[in-house]
């Protein structure tokens, strides 16, 4: 999609990792128009689903949950910013990528840390600071694929 590849596969020489994707803009984008646009209504579901992850994450529920309550907060993020377009797209986007979120959360303390990386997104978004939640976003979305990049060259990193 733009060009872009988004996927986390086996080459011929091994794994091959890109993950530098519309995902990511637009992940970005989403959390900085919800935090301009976002009502005290429509925030209500995302801060349910930050505490949905956080309590998947604590109980440790498998992959399967965690995942699904991550691309939920995605979502959520892009449909607090009002722009339908780019609600769709990461949707469309977190569909064919779920595999490569479920091969990031299988790391060692990932899920914790991303509970974390929500939590710090979602509060920006609250508190209406627009800066704050886009670089969290991008933070958020840097550690991801260090993780996936770590597990993959099978290194601690990340």
């Amino acid at each position: 999609m733009w060009g872009v590849r988004t996927t986390l596969g086996m080459a011929t020489s091994g794994w091959s990792v890109a993950i530098d994707s519309p995902s990511k803009w637009g992940g970005a984008a989403a959390a900085r128009w919800a935090a301009l646009r976002a009502d005290r209504h429509s925030l209500t579901p995302l801060l349910r689903l930050a505490e949905q992850f956080e309590a998947a994450a604590e109980s440790h529920r498998g992959i399967e949950q965690l995942a699904n309550c991550d691309v939920g907060l995605h979502v959520e993020i892009a449909r607090c910013a009002e722009n339908v377009l780019l609600s769709r797209v990461l949707e469309g986007l977190y569909d064919p990528n779920r595999a490569q979120l479920q091969y990031s959360l299988r790391r060692e303390g990932r899920a914790a840390n991303t509970a974390v990386e929500h939590r710090r997104i979602v509060d920006a978004i609250v508190a209406g600071d627009a800066d704050a939640a886009q670089d969290a976003m991008l933070e958020h979305l840097a550690a991801a694929e260090a993780s996936i990049r770590a597990i993959v060259s099978g290194t601690s990193d990340a």
